[in-house]
């Protein structure tokens, strides 16, 4: 008849004004408040819009099984909600995650161009291969976790707590800078990639089931206060400890295959007696607290022993081709063992030892 019309619906429904997200009314097929609304949030061919010039609030737990888009403009809050977002998030706009808020992206997640912020302690979850966290992104005390089952590239920038999640590898993209916590669970790997990427953390390192890649970068702690070391099975290249009054303590054996460096006014510790091994040069300027832990220099070739003003309480060379010589005086508070086919060199400059424990030598001493 003469009155039939007929819609055409794009599968977008759009925002209008400043409200909530979490009502269905809220949602238009016009981009004027006009038209149809969804019946639900659970068809996976919906897609909803937040239209520049409106603020969406979420007042509950929303989520939705189609795709989002922030335009520029639009701006969506989660307040101390969780948001989820089961296929494509693309942020023109703004995200802001407010208060203990969670926004879950359980696709690929786009913010070129866009605006991430975090006005609390919340949390942004990413599972998709695309992991862009845009132009302008303020971590205040926010937690950025990639979470995805397969591979994912960790965007550059700098992070207040990171955590790497779920087992597949997650590569650096550049350098990393976390200021806060860097865990590594689930089985999953942080890869510091074939360009050898740094890692600078000023929180808490901790690896409880998983792996860290760490090339031939180098990893610094410099939080200017206490941090832990929790390193798993897995070892570093290098490891420096930076910043005044930054204080590392270990919370397991660590394996340093490179270099380790503890800088000026800084403190290595080795909490309940950890064993270090080193495989390549010990430079302290600072503070080693050996406790009554195990010092192992194994790097199979030349190794330079610079002790500063600390003690070692066991002290061991070994594995062929070891040879560890001494950059100044070192003392020992317990047992030193040169280990078959390894040497121990007081160096031309003839430094002295001082043992408080046993002497065991199956291999070099020169003095």
């Amino acid at each position: 008849g003469s009155n039939n019309k007929l819609i055409w619906f794009d599968n977008n429904y759009y925002s209008n004004s400043n409200t909530d997200p979490n009502a269905l009314g809220n949602w238009y097929t016009g981009t004027n408040g006009t038209g149809l609304n969804p019946s639900d949030f659970t068809t996976a061919t919906d897609n909803f819009v937040v239209q520049n010039g409106d603020t969406y609030t979420a007042n509950d737990n929303w989520s939705i099984s189609g795709d989002l888009k922030v335009e520029s403009g639009g701006e969506l809050v989660t307040g101390a909600n969780i948001v989820t977002i089961a296929l494509v998030s693309d942020i023109d706009g703004t995200l802001s995650i407010t208060s203990t808020g969670k926004y879950d992206a359980d696709n690929n997640f786009d913010a070129t161009g866009g605006t991430i912020t975090f006005g609390g302690a919340g949390f942004l979850e990413m599972s998709g291969s695309t992991t862009n966290l845009g132009t302008s992104f303020t971590k205040g005390s926010g937690t950025v976790e990639y979470d995805g089952a397969g591979v994912q590239t960790i965007f550059s920038t700098t992070y207040n707590n990171l955590i790497i999640d779920q087992n597949s590898v997650k590569s650096a993209s550049a350098d990393l800078d976390v200021d806060g916590n860097l865990t590594i669970d689930n089985s999953a790997t942080l890869d510091m990639s074939a360009s050898n990427y740094n890692l600078v953390i000023d929180g808490n390192y901790t690896l409880t089931s998983g792996t860290f890649t760490s090339r031939t970068g180098t990893v610094t702690f410099n939080g200017g206060g206490a941090q832990s070391l929790t390193p798993g099975s897995s070892s570093f290249y290098n490891l420096t400890t930076a910043t005044s009054s930054t204080s590392v303590t270990l919370q397991a054996d660590i394996t340093v295959t490179n270099d380790l460096t503890i800088a000026s006014s800084t403190t290595l510790d080795a909490g309940s007696n950890r064993g270090i091994t080193i495989g390549g040069n010990w430079s302290n300027s600072g503070t080693f607290i050996d406790r009554e832990g195990t010092v192992t220099f194994n790097g199979a070739g030349a190794q330079t022993l610079t002790p500063g003003s600390s003690e070692f309480y066991n002290l061991t060379t070994t594995g062929s081709g070891t040879a560890v010589t001494l950059a100044a005086a070192i003392t020992i508070a317990n047992d030193l063992t040169i280990a078959s086919s390894s040497s121990l060199d007081v160096s031309s400059s003839n430094y002295a030892i001082g043992i408080k424990g046993n002497w065991s030598n199956s291999a070099t001493f020169v003095d």
